[in-house]
This record gives C-alpha cells, sequence and structure tokens, in this order.
C-alpha cells in the first residue's frame, strides 16, 4: 500500500497545507471533505506526511468486497468526475481484484451505507478511546447535492460519536477538519490538502442540554446535533474556499 500511496503522490503532485494542525498524538477525529474513492490514499499520504502512524480509517464497507467493488466504484467516479465517462469503468474493472486487498492492509473500519452502522460507531469510539486518529468522511448524497463551495450534505455520525466520547471520558474530542483539493478539479490534477485547526466543541459547556442531570430528548438532541454538523460544515467550507491559497506545511 505504501507504494502505491508514493506512486500516486508522484503521478498527481500532492501539497499539504498547514499540516501542522494535525495533533501529534492523542485521541482525535480527522474529518475530510470527499470527492472520490481514491480520497483515502491522500489520507494515507497526510498522515505519512506528518509521521502519524496510528490512523484509522473508516471506508465504505463495499470498498472491502470484491463482488461490490465495481459496482460501487464505477458509480462513485462518475458521480465525481462525470467526464470520466467509459474509463470509470475501465478504473472500476481493473481496481475490483486489487483494491479490496490492498486495503485489508490498511487498518479500517467497514461502515455500512444502509441499515444499522452502530457497531462501525462503536469501533470508531473504541480506537478513539484508545488514543487513536480516525478518518472519517460524513458527506452524504451525489454530485447534485454538492452546495456552492462543492460540499455536500453531512450527517450526524460526528456529532454522535463526539457526544459519545464526551460522556465516556469527560474530555471534549478533538475535531480536525480537512478539505482534499478543490471539487470538480480533472481528475489528474494536482491534489491540494489543507487541514484546519483543531477544536472541540461536543462538551457540557457548550451542549449544556446534551450533557445534564435530565437525559435530553430526541428533539433536543437533534438540535444539537444540527448545529454541531452546520458547524462543522461550515468550517469545511472556508477549508475549501482557501485551497487554492497557499500555505507552509
Amino acid at each position: 500500500m505504501q507504494l502505491v500511496v508514493t506512486t500516486l503522490q508522484y503521478l498527481r503532485g500532492m501539497e499539504f497545507q498547514a499540516a501542522h494542525n494535525i495533533p501529534s498524538q492523542g485521541a482525535a477525529l480527522m474529518v475530510v471533505s470527499h470527492s472520490s474513492p481514491v480520497d483515502l490514499l491522500f489520507c494515507l499520504a497526510l498522515l505519512r506526511h506528518v509521521g502519524r502512524s496510528d490512523g484509522q480509517y473508516v471506508v465504505s464497507a463495499d470498498m472491502l468486497d470484491k463482488a461490490r467493488f465495481r459496482r460501487f466504484t464505477e458509480s462513485a467516479l462518475l458521480d465525481a468526475r462525470p467526464r470520466l465517462g467509459p474509463l470509470a469503468t475501465l478504473i472500476a474493472m481493473v481496481g475490483a481484484p486489487l483494491v479490496p486487498r490492498l486495503l485489508r492492509q490498511v487498518d479500517v473500519i467497514p461502515i455500512f451505507r444502509e441499515g444499522d452502522d452502530s457497531g462501525s460507531r462503536q469501533q470508531v469510539l473504541d480506537s478513539l478511546m484508545e488514543g487513536r486518529l480516525v478518518t472519517i468522511a460524513p458527506e452524504r448524497g451525489n454530485d447534485s447535492n454538492r452546495d456552492a463551495t462543492g460540499l455536500r450534505p453531512l450527517t450526524h455520525g460526528v456529532a454522535a460519536i463526539a457526544r459519545r466520547f464526551f460522556e465516556l471520558t469527560r474530555n471534549a474530542l478533538p475535531i480536525v477538519p480537512v478539505a482534499l483539493t478543490e471539487p470538480g478539479r480533472p481528475f489528474w490534477g494536482k491534489v491540494r490538502v489543507r487541514v484546519g485547526a483543531p477544536y472541540a466543541s461536543m462538551s457540557d459547556v457548550h451542549y449544556p442540554a446534551l450533557f445534564g442531570e435530565i437525559p435530553a430528548g430526541i428533539e433536543q438532541r437533534r438540535e444539537a446535533y444540527q448545529r454541531f454538523t452546520s458547524d462543522l460544515a461550515q468550517r469545511l467550507r472556508e477549508l475549501i474556499g482557501g485551497l487554492s491559497a497557499r500555505q507552509p506545511a
């Protein structure tokens, strides 16, 4: 897998902006904008660049299953890069026997797009409780759902994980927002990765209704999750908007 990442870096020409914002140790959830199935490789390159070797990556379970990989990847590539056309089919066909095997060499957490994902969230929490850095891409929907900055709507998964982490540790989970290249750029264009400053806002200070003596109701939880997710989305939009500006690593 390291050879694949190195080759991709050479072919694409990667630029890391503000990579020093990634904590050198300790639990953190790295939340990335998502454009294509190869984004995982860019995240691997980023953590290698900063010397962090304990990263774990949340990926679609379809990426780990040879039988489902081709259909999932072809659809995802065409959604992210419609101009690929038949090339997307070729990439998916060639990758089907290789990529699932390579991904199993990386510490990944499979997540299912349909059905109960509580098991996956528990794996994420277990890793965070061990002081590891976990990478997740919480966007949902397809290319037609992107806003003016190129960001798609976010699920409430990050909010739920951060809430549970605080309940277990009484410490706010550091969130590291990351933007990966400008959505819509040519598939073989240069990759820019911009890392935002870590922040930790899911706590009893910022969301007292969630952590009071009286358990929060469904509506209170929904409103808190929505506010947290809206703030996260805005941070990602600002990073996407700044991708063209060169910043030191």
